[in-house]
């Protein structure tokens, strides 16, 4: 129970809140950039794991950035650190870099997968899963939500 709530506490503290004219670094694979804060907003571009932005404005969960490719854009807080994302060795796979930046070593994922208590291939095939902007738009549409 400590080691969930040391955890807790720290990946609070690595999404810190960050003032205007702030670092924050891209936390995520892939973060779209939006042109407003809304997930169903156009999506303008996308930046990758270790990228840096400067915040501009904050609001609620959204940070309004600068890129260092120029533009300003939307992008979710959950999807930014306020600490730099180290570089990675290229003898380091990708599956260890997620298992690392989820705390856990190859091996403890081995002894997870081995133990039968949970189903990866099933978390496996949900990663695989892909709609595209237009499908999600159509979707909402056809359910009569409001699309921005």
């Amino acid at each position: 129970m400590k080691r969930i709530s040391f955890l807790i506490a720290f990946f609070a503290c690595l999404v810190a809140n960050a003032e205007p004219g702030d670092k924050m670094f891209v936390s995520v694979e892939n973060a779209p950039l939006r042109e407003k804060k809304s997930s169903l907003s156009s999506v303008l571009s996308e930046c990758s794991y270790g990228d840096e932005v400067v915040v501009i404005r904050e609001e609620k969960f959204w940070r309004y950035v600068t890129r260092l490719s120029g533009g300003a854009v939307w992008i979710p807080l959950s999807a930014l650190s306020s600490e730099p994302i180290l570089s990675v060795d290229s003898r380091i796979s990708n599956d260890e870099l997620k298992f690392a930046t989820k705390n856990f070593s190859s091996q403890e994922e081995n002894a997870y997968r081995t133990s039968g208590v949970a189903n990866y291939d099933a978390v496996d095939e949900m990663e695989k899963a892909s709609v595209s902007e237009d499908e999600l738009r159509a979707f909402l549409s056809d359910g009569g939500l409001k699309v921005e």
